[in-house]
């Protein structure tokens, strides 16, 4: 399967997430992108597979996706909290785990 440019852009993204999950002092926690990058492997070619899942990546790329993340989750959660019984619509969230990070037992959340 040969994977998009936006594609390899959110895989990077989803490995970010899994690269600072393991730190010891993560920004965020994040094992549902570890277990979604676990399971899309399979799908990229060896190329790819060098590319997006071997090539070391920066500490400052994955710190700043890290930051970026846990800010839009500290926005929407505020949202949640303000408007319970919402509506959170997710557009264009490709393998985005924000879902699994917020508290979303309080509003609708529809991923498109």
């Amino acid at each position: 399967m040969k994977l998009t440019d936006v594609s390899k852009t959110a895989l990077i993204t989803l490995r970010s997430h899994v690269l600072e999950s393991q730190k010891n002092k993560p920004i965020i926690d994040d094992p549902m992108a570890k277990y979604c990058l676990d399971n899309l492997i399979s799908f990229a070619s060896e190329e790819e597979k060098a590319l997006l899942f071997h090539k070391k990546l920066s500490s400052v790329l994955t710190s700043h996706i890290a930051i970026r993340a846990r800010k839009y989750d500290a926005i929407i959660n505020d949202f949640i909290s303000k408007n319970p019984s919402s509506i959170v619509v997710n557009l264009g969230c490709g393998f985005d785990t924000r879902y699994w990070r917020i508290d979303h037992q309080q509003c609708e959340y529809i991923r498109i």
